[in-house]
């Protein structure tokens, strides 16, 4: 990526599609700086087990988990903390039966996801009801729901400018080319073993992706992308990015590379 005053990042694991075996899963990270957000492909029935479910993989920058989407709006009693990047900007809802049940419709999904039963505070993830790997996680605050059903709307945006990622490109660096690398955590938060782990550039503003430092490449499909392995529960993986801003470039205010991560859940 070059020169922006603003620069925003997601990832986004991909669920695997019913099979009676293992199921592909996919991440779209919208880089620098990076953030994570995951989509899998999932078993058609429910309950669906962690490492099919979208957020089994997350990516984190010194810690913090990178946000994919800014989101605006809620539910009384619903605090959004990460939607996915597969949701893509738009409008979406949340609504409440007015008893214990909570679900979330993506932007241009017609069919809310089943709801989730949240009788108790806590932290539960909504997943749309035509594709599982949209989804919202939200904490939960029982007291503070709608006593009967109720619905709202959520804006979801590009993320920019994120608190975990790297600093912008002044315009004394990119007059003179500027070079910067970092690295995203891949995080395994589920208890199954995540396989074939795979990344790729999707949309590139001069981003280049290494699994050491060293070499950097720049595969533009899943097909010819960069394997990574394996990553066992509760391990992690790293990714690293390489941003490079040609001298001379011009001020943009606002630049997203899009890198794919997927993976095999089970």
């Amino acid at each position: 990526m070059a020169w922006p005053t603003e620069s925003g990042s997601i990832v986004t694991p991909l669920r695997p599609e019913r099979r009676g075996r293992r199921r592909r899963a996919r991440s779209r990270l919208l880089g620098p700086p990076p953030g994570l957000d995951g989509r899998v492909r999932s078993p058609g029935s429910s309950p669906r087990p962690a490492a099919a479910r979208a957020d089994a993989l997350r990516a984190k920058i010194a810690g913090t988990e990178s946000p994919s989407l800014r989101v605006v709006g809620a539910l009384a009693g619903v605090v959004p903390l990460l939607a996915s990047g597969a949701c893509g900007r738009g409008t979406a809802r949340l609504r409440t039966d007015g008893e214990s049940g909570v679900a979330f419709r993506a932007p241009g999904s017609d069919v809310y996801g089943p709801a989730a039963a949240v009788a108790a505070d806590g932290t539960y993830l909504l997943e749309d009801g035509e594709d599982r790997d949209k989804y919202l996680r939200v904490a939960v605050h029982t007291d503070y729901l709608p006593e009967a059903a109720a619905e709202a709307l959520v804006l979801l945006e590009d993320r920019y400018a994120n608190h975990v990622g790297r600093d912008d490109v002044s315009a004394a660096e990119a007059e003179a080319g500027h070079v910067e690398s970092w690295t995203v955590t891949l995080e395994n938060v589920s208890a199954s073993i995540l396989t074939r782990v795979v990344a790729w550039i999707v949309e590139t503003q001069d981003l280049q992706i290494s699994d050491d430092g060293a070499t950097w490449v720049r595969p533009t499909d899943e097909a010819h992308g960069l394997v990574l392995g394996s990553i066992a529960p509760g391990q992690t993986d790293v990714l690293h990015l390489r941003r490079s801003t040609p001298a001379g470039a011009p001020s943009s205010p606002n630049l997203l590379n899009r890198v794919a991560v997927a993976f095999d859940g089970l």
